[in-house]
């Protein structure tokens, strides 16, 4: 490819620098959206505001020896002034030992030598003032029969606002991940207050998205493609292989029509420049996930990243002869990978009314969310080549999905038995339907529904 592609058609204009350093991706915001300030004020608690608190956790769980007895404070919130506070260290608010101050005993009797009973995510409503003494701020649990300890005395403190709603930096990573975040996620975060923007003309939402965008693009490499694993607090590179560029380039593309950016644009042409030449031509399509940790090439490919890239080069086929025919074969790489057929598929470990698509190689289930991608992608293919396969599929895996539906509504993640209705999610509490996967297949259900209307209704304008 000798020139750019469709990120270039307006060049000459400025663009706008980042604005934050490389600490936050998604959490922290140009200083122009979040404003700074200090301790939690009487007339803040008053209001409604929202924000992280997760650096109390200053000693493990359940070990009283310390006023937080290892609670793990996720968020708080303000309402009439009362402070209330979410909080989950696997063992509940309230894990004390009768005679240790400051137990409070509760209305049943604690149960485990003396131990209160396990409560996760309790709520609890804080009487004190939060600005003095942490050890005289006291906090009721809200759950049935459990009180709590006191706030623990490393009580947050860094506290940002914006629009009358308060953050605090909180805690980045997690089991796998350690002290790194998935970089390139943020940008499907900053992809929704685009959308936010849309709708609101808030300007804050617009402001966020270019920040992230921005920053993100700081750590493009010289390929132009982008690490996975980064640590949020120095910019080191934790994991650099990634092919999920198209969560990147698709927020630039949602960011252009409010306002071309040439740099954001280059980041986002060198990125499909570099899958193009690399990920389509080696098929490493490296599954990214935040509780698988780290693979060598080809033990753990998905089709999660790939798809984006599908739909756009599907979008853009005019702009480069190769993108239509990339993307025919990358779908058909992820049917012959990815897509189960139906309940003889011997690979399958549960027998399902196919199409619908597994997730990765580490988590071989066929799941609704990816199979909403794929959806999404033959869409696509189905505008840009007009064959009618491509909409026969994503009517079958449309009517896969609607198949596996509960009685409740809920659309089964783990897939279930195409005779018997029976799922992973009846016999392992631990494998619940995701709410995310759910919505992800609902938007797909909706757009291929929508995108089938108007097809039926200009073809009867074309009859007349």
């Amino acid at each position: 490819m000798n020139h750019p592609a469709r990120f270039w058609p307006r060049l000459g204009r400025c663009s706008r620098s980042a604005t934050s350093t490389l600490l936050t991706l998604a959490l922290l915001s140009p200083a122009t959206v979040f404003a700074s300030s200090g301790d939690i004020t009487a007339a803040a608690v008053g209001g409604i505001y929202n924000y992280n608190s997760l650096q109390g956790r200053e000693v493990p769980p359940g070990v009283a020896n310390g006023p937080s007895s290892g609670d793990n404070w996720e968020s708080c919130w303000g309402a009439d002034n009362t402070l209330f506070v979410v909080h989950d260290d696997g063992r509940g608010f309230g894990h004390g030992v009768p005679g240790i101050a400051p137990y409070v005993p509760g209305p049943i009797k604690p149960d485990q030598g003396g131990i209160a009973p396990n409560v996760n995510h309790g709520l609890c409503r804080v009487d004190g003032d939060p600005n003095a003494a942490t050890e005289s701020v006291r906090g009721i649990n809200l759950n049935p029969g459990i009180y709590s300890y006191t706030l623990p005395a490393t009580y947050s403190r860094d506290i940002y606002e914006v629009d009358g709603v308060l953050f605090t930096m909180g805690k980045f990573g997690g089991s796998v991940d350690g002290a790194a975040v998935n970089l390139l996620r943020a940008s499907w975060l900053a992809i929704s207050f685009v959308d936010l923007y849309k709708v609101t003309r808030h300007e804050p939402y617009l402001a966020y998205a270019r920040h992230i965008a921005d920053t993100t693009a700081r750590f493009q490499n010289a390929d132009g493609s982008f690490p996975y694993r980064v640590n949020p607090k120095t910019g080191a590179v934790v994991e650099q292989y990634s092919c999920s560029a198209m969560e990147f380039v698709e927020l630039v593309e949602a960011l252009e029509p409010f306002g071309f950016d040439a740099k954001r644009a280059l980041a986002a042409h060198r990125a499909v420049e570099w899958l193009v030449a690399y990920a389509c031509a080696s098929n490493n399509w490296k599954a990214a996930y935040e509780d698988i940790p780290a693979q060598s090439f080809y033990a753990n490919l998905s089709q999660m990243a790939c798809l984006p890239l599908v739909r756009y080069l599907c979008r853009h086929k005019d702009e480069e002869p190769e993108y239509l025919p990339t993307a025919i074969r990358l779908n058909r790489w992820v049917e012959d990978q990815f897509v189960t057929l139906g309940p003889d598929d011997e690979a399958s470990p549960v027998r399902v009314k196919g199409p619908l698509v597994f997730e990765q190689f580490m988590c071989w289930w066929p799941m609704e969310g990816h199979t909403g991608h794929w959806i999404l992608a033959l869409i696509e293919l189905h505008k840009a080549t007009g064959k009618q396969i491509y909409l026969d599929k994503a009517r079958a895996a449309a009517n896969a999905i609607c198949h596996e539906q509960y009685e409740n509504g809920e659309l089964s993640t783990w897939g279930r038995d195409y005779q018997t209705g029976a799922s992973l999610s009846d016999t392992n509490p631990r494998r619940k339907n995701w709410y995310n996967a759910n919505a992800s297949a609902d938007l797909a259900l909706y757009k291929l529904a929508v995108y089938v209307r108007a097809g039926k209704r200009l073809n009867a304008q074309e009859k007349r």
